[in-house]
């Protein structure tokens, strides 16, 4: 059951589904979606053909309305009825699904890669409710390689991930898989909060490359968006400062599989223990693991302190400040 709700208190449209899951909205919540599009799009040096796995309010994939170089985007979507919810959200999604260079295919993710004989520059996995019924062969390492197989040369991986809906068993074993598929695997930020925090794992053959004047130059392209300039994404170096390390699979790690799916078996039974990536938990997490992970070494751009910041304790007092002024704003570098 999936319908458009429009909260008059807030004026705030949003997509849900079984009168309970939010597939994004309008308002506070869409400049994060839109991150989750650009992000992946200007850490390829010029994407071209890009696909979208998941369309829900379209505001993600709206992105590709504001860089140039993108000619053809594909976007599969499971549901339908998304489809068509995601068309009453044309003033907030730029009328994604009328643009000249989009494709909306309504199929199963992998069912759609198993047929298609494209190629694409980028590949943006949604987030998905890593516990729903069959969610979970979309974080397997055949799904992965499957993903690899239709990069172009040079192509880039973007698979997001709510940490609030998973425990650290399950975060581990999906990014285990991940890395073992892309041998260059980072993780990079989508929104910093310690009660919903997103990242994305960000999987490339080669060392991600991110030359200051030309990403510089692509940043100016996205500045007029509908609600006002992301500050994450205003320079080179707020962009930089998204990223939070290297991920390495270690030695006989386990891993989720086709024949072993068991993320979506075992994030249910976190959520139970309340053990989710999620308040004292993902902090416990945080300085144990995520904080102690290598710092990425980005090709083509200078590293220096001005470059570097903000450093980890500056996403850390973001993530856990207990001072009642501890915001995006206040602390976004200069």
């Amino acid at each position: 059951w999936i319908d458009v709700v429009h909260d008059v208190r807030n004026d705030r449209w949003q997509v849900r589904q079984n009168l309970h899951y939010s597939h994004g909205a309008s308002g506070g919540s869409a400049s994060r979606e839109r991150r989750q599009g650009h992000l992946p799009l200007l850490l390829h040096p010029h994407p071209d053909q890009v696909l979208f796995l998941g369309l829900g309010t379209g505001i993600t994939a709206s992105a590709v309305r504001t860089h140039p170089s993108v000619t053809d985007a594909t976007i599969v979507e499971l549901i339908p009825e998304v489809v068509e919810a995601a068309k009453l959200l044309s003033e907030f999604n730029a009328d994604i699904l009328n643009a000249p260079n989009v494709c909306v295919v309504v199929d199963d993710a992998r069912h759609f890669l198993s047929a298609t004989p494209q190629r694409f520059d980028v590949i943006v996995a949604d987030l998905y409710v890593p516990w729903e019924s069959q969610t979970g062969y979309l974080y397997t390492v055949e799904h992965f390689e499957q993903v690899c197989r239709h990069m172009n040369k040079g192509g880039l991986f973007c698979q997001w991930l709510p940490l609030y809906q998973v425990g650290t068993k399950e975060f581990e074993w999906i990014a285990n898989s991940f890395a073992t598929v892309f041998p260059h695997t980072t993780i990079w930020w989508g929104q910093i909060d310690a009660k919903r925090p997103i990242v994305a794992l960000i999987g490339t053959e080669q060392p991600l490359l991110l030359p200051s004047e030309e990403l510089s130059r692509r940043i100016s392209h996205i500045s007029n968006l509908a609600d006002g300039t992301d500050a994450y994404l205003g320079t080179p170096e707020n962009v930089l400062s998204l990223c939070a390390g290297v991920w390495t699979c270690p030695p006989a790690a386990r891993l989720n599989t086709d024949e072993y799916p068991q993320v979506e078996f075992s994030a249910p039974i976190s959520q139970g223990d309340a053990t989710l990536l999620t308040g004292r938990s993902f902090r416990r997490w945080y300085d144990a693991v995520l904080s102690q992970i290598p710092e990425a070494s980005l090709s083509g751009f200078p590293r220096t302190a001005a470059t570097i910041r903000p450093s980890r304790l500056w996403v850390r007092e973001l993530l856990f400040g207990t001072s009642s002024s501890t915001t995006e704003k206040n602390l976004m570098p200069e």
